[in-house]
C-alpha cells in the first residue's frame, strides 16, 4: 500500500507513514458519535450498532488479524485482492503451513515470501520450492526445476501474488489473482489444487538456477538453463537477463549485449520507480562488456 508520503518523498515504505493519523481519526470519530448520540436516541442506536459491528468483525479475523478487513471489503479472506505486503502477509505462517501439509499429504509446490531468508524445509515443509525474488536476484534462489504444468497443490504467499516482484507485469504468479483459491492458510497463503499452468514460474526458476550456476562458475550449464527459460516463455525478463549474464561469463560480448538490451527494454516499460534498480544494474552490466 502506498501512502501519501510516497508522492511527496518518492519513497514507498507503506502505510507506516500515516500511522499517527489513526488515533487522531479514532478520537474525531468518537467525538462525532458522542455529539450525535446526545441529539437523539436514533443516533445513539446507530453508534452502538456500528461499535458492535466493529467488535464482531474484529473477532471474525481472530487469531490472524494481520490481514483484517471489514466485511464491506469482503473480510480478511479478500484482503490480498486489494492490498499487499505487510497488510496481508509478513512471513508468519510456516508453522500453520506445516500443520496444513500434515493434513494434506499430496505433492505440493510452495512460493513463500520469506524464502531466501528462512527455508521452509527447516520447518518440516516438504513442498517443492517455487521461484521467489530472494535477497540476491540471481543468488541462492532455493528454486527447483519447476515443470511447466503440475498436478497437485500450489501454495502461494499472498505477497508473491502482488507486491513482491519488481512489478506485477513480470510476476510469474499474476494470473493466479484471477483464480479462486481452493483454500487459505491464515489469510496469507493461497492454496490452489488441480492441473495448474506454471509456465511463467518454470521459466523464472530456470533463470534463477542459471544465476546459481554462474556463482558456481558452471558457465555452460548457466547458459543452457537461461536458454531453457526463454524456450518456455520467450522474451521473459528474467530469462533475458540470465542469458546476458551467461553469455558475458563465456566472453560472448555481442550475444550478451543483445540479451541485456532485451531485458533493459522490458525494464524500461515497467514502473520507473520500482524498476530503477534493475535498470541501473543492467546498464552497468552492459558498460562492463565494453571495458
Amino acid at each position: 500500500m502506498k501512502s501519501s508520503a510516497f508522492w511527496v518523498a518518492g519513497v514507498n515504505l507503506g502505510v507506516r507513514h500515516i500511522l499517527p493519523l489513526y488515533p487522531i481519526a479514532a478520537i474525531l470519530a468518537g467525538a462525532g458519535v458522542a455529539d450525535l448520540a446526545q441529539r437523539s436516541n436514533g443516533w445513539l442506536a446507530v453508534g452502538i450498532l456500528l461499535l458492535a459491528a466493529h467488535i464482531v468483525s474484529s473477532f471474525l479475523s481472530f487469531p490472524v488479524p494481520i490481514a483484517y478487513a471489514n466485511e464491506l471489503w469482503g473480510g480478511a479472506g479478500k484482503t490480498y485482492l486489494y492490498l499487499s505486503d505487510s497488510n496481508v502477509d509478513w512471513g508468519q505462517q510456516l508453522y500453520q503451513v506445516k500443520d496444513w501439509g500434515d493434513r494434506h499429504p499430496e505433492e505440493c509446490w510452495f512460493a513463500y515470501v520469506a524464502q531466501g531468508y528462512i527455508s521452509p524445509k527447516s520447518y518440516g515443509i516438504r513442498c517443492h520450492a517455487l521461484p521467489n525474488p530472494a535477497p540476491r536476484r540471481f543468488g541462492a534462489s532455493e528454486a527447483e526445476m519447476i515443470p511447466p504444468t503440475v498436478h497437485g497443490t500450489v501454495l502461494l504467499s499472498a505477497k508473491n501474488l502482488a507486491g513482491y516482484w519488481i512489478t506485477n507485469q513480470i510476476n510469474p504468479y499474476r494470473d493466479f489473482l484471477r483464480i479462486q483459491p481452493t483454500d487459505q492458510i491464515d489469510h496469507g497463503i493461497l492454496v490452489y489444487h488441480g492441473d495448474i499452468d506454471l509456465k511463467a514460474a518454470a521459466a523464472v526458476s530456470r533463470a534463477f538456477l542459471s544465476g546459481d550456476k554462474l556463482n558456481e562458475k558452471k558457465f555452460n550449464e548457466a547458459l543452457s538453463l537461461a536458454k531453457e527459460s526463454l524456450e518456455i516463455a520467450p522474451g521473459n525478463f528474467y530469462g533475458e537477463w540470465a542469458l546476458g549474464s551467461a553469455e558475458a561469463a563465456l566472453g560472448r560480448v555481442q550475444e550478451a549485449s543483445n540479451a541485456y538490451q532485451a531485458a533493459l527494454d522490458i525494464a524500461n516499460s515497467l514502473d520507473p520507480v520500482r524498476a530503477s534498480t534493475p535498470i541501473k544494474e543492467l546498464k552497468e552490466a552492459m558498460k562492463k562488456l565494453k571495458e
